[in-house]
Parts: structure tokens; C-alpha cells; sequence
């Protein structure tokens, strides 16, 4: 008699190799993309807080600016538009950076930053940089 495997023996484990191996490709590639999201979502707080910084050390929503349709700001707002090559050129955020999700430069990302009625600023990426 002889020993071994019979055809269906290793067609049943090739299968069951299969559906493991696609399992393990889905949940890596729905974590890969988890971490891209909150890659490009701390890479938006980090924009908003620079935007805010920038806007408070130079006094920015007390000068005259003119209207800004990049982040729908009107002039005579308490609400800036910041973009991201002018956080660079003032040296609040490094050059070069791209988003984590489509590795697309940040060369157009505007950050509209306002003050409430309580003095607080807050910020937010208006355009260039979707999650």
C-alpha cells in the first residue's frame, strides 16, 4: 500500500492557504489604510496649529487684509486664510511635506483660522488636503 496524499488532500489545503492568505491581505490593507488616515489627520492638526500660531504671533485678524475666497473668509472678519507655503516661508512647519494617504505635495493647502466672541482661535484645512 502506498503512502502519501491523495489529489483532494492537497487541493483542500491549497484552498484553505488561499482563504488565509486573503484574509491576511484584507487586514493588512485595512490597517495600511487606517494608518494613512490618522497619519493625514495629525498631519491637519499640526497645519491648524501652526496657522494658529502664526496668526497670534503676528497679530494677523487685527490688520487689514482683503478678502480670501481660498478659505471663504470676507474682509472685515475675525477669519484669516493661512496657506501652507506661507507657514513654511515664516518657518512654522517644514518643507516638503506631502499627504500621508495620496503622497500628493501640500503646495496648496489653506488653513482658515478664526477668533470667536470668546477670544479662542481655532483653525481648520479648508482645501488641498482631504483624509
Amino acid at each position: 500500500m502506498k503512502r502519501g496524499f491523495t489529489l483532494v488532500e492537497l487541493l483542500a489545503v491549497v484552498a484553505i492557504l488561499a482563504v488565509i492568505a486573503t484574509v491576511a491581505g484584507i487586514s493588512y490593507t485595512s490597517i495600511t489604510n487606517k494608518q494613512k488616515t490618522d497619519a493625514c489627520n495629525d498631519l491637519k492638526r499640526q497645519l491648524e496649529t501652526s496657522a494658529i500660531e502664526y496668526v497670534q504671533d503676528n497679530d494677523i485678524l487685527h490688520t487689514a487684509w482683503t478678502a480670501d475666497s481660498n478659505c471663504g473668509c470676507s474682509a472685515s472678519s475675525y477669519c484669516r486664510c493661512v496657506s501652507y507655503s506661507k507657514l513654511v516661508s515664516e518657518e512654522y512647519m517644514e518643507s516638503g511635506l506631502k499627504n500621508p494617504k495620496t503622497d500628493a505635495s501640500l503646495g496648496t493647502v489653506y488653513i482658515r483660522v478664526t477668533r470667536g466672541n470668546d477670544l479662542n482661535y481655532s483653525a481648520e484645512v479648508t482645501s488641498g488636503l482631504s483624509c
